[in-house]
């Protein structure tokens, strides 16, 4: 819940800078804030039961279902939703244990930032961040080494990618998100 926490707490510096780079209304920024929080905190209470091993029956003497990171996962945000679009994304991402690599619009840097600076805030699940630089031929080459690592490649657009890589300790990300 500590990121959720932060997001209340900062929504109206978060929707001024959505408002300056991007031109998104006060109200709609902060809204767009609060519901990022809302899904850090769904998932920090849900993430433990969504993910918990189940039981199948079959013919088996045991058959069941676990989940298992699958290691970064590649995400080309859009501008549109600059805060919404990366967090719906990120918090369940990472509380399954993942790493994330965000690359957002070009229009989005100052808020590229923003949410850096909240994931490598105090007591979060970031081992290392920080900005890529690069034109569309430099992230195709991305994608496709994401791609060679089983990674998950989403589709969005811009330059300033945002690399964020979580602790596999499932239990402290619930904690920190």
């Amino acid at each position: 819940h500590k990121i959720a926490n932060i997001l209340r707490q900062r929504k109206k510096e978060y929707a001024i800078l959505m408002a300056q780079e991007m031109g998104k209304p006060l109200k709609q920024g902060e809204a767009e804030i609060e519901k990022c929080a809302v899904v850090c905190d769904h998932y920090a209470e849900k993430a433990l039961e969504y993910l918990k091993p189940r039981i199948i029956p079959t013919e088996m003497e045991k058959s069941y279902v676990t989940y298992q990171p699958l290691g970064i996962v590649f995400a080309i945000m859009p501008w549109n939703f600059p805060f919404w679009q990366v967090f719906r994304f990120a918090a369940p991402t990472i509380m399954a244990g993942n790493g994330v690599l965000l690359k957002h619009a070009s229009i989005c840097t100052g808020i590229a930032l923003a949410i850096e600076k909240i994931f490598k805030g105090p007591d979060c699940v970031v081992i290392r961040s920080g900005l890529i630089m690069g034109n569309g031929g430099f992230v195709g080459q991305m994608a496709d080494f994401m791609k060679s690592k089983h990674a998950v490649p989403l589709i969005g657009g811009g330059k300033q990618p945002l690399q964020v890589v979580a602790v596999y300790d499932l239990v402290r990300v619930i904690k920190a998100i």
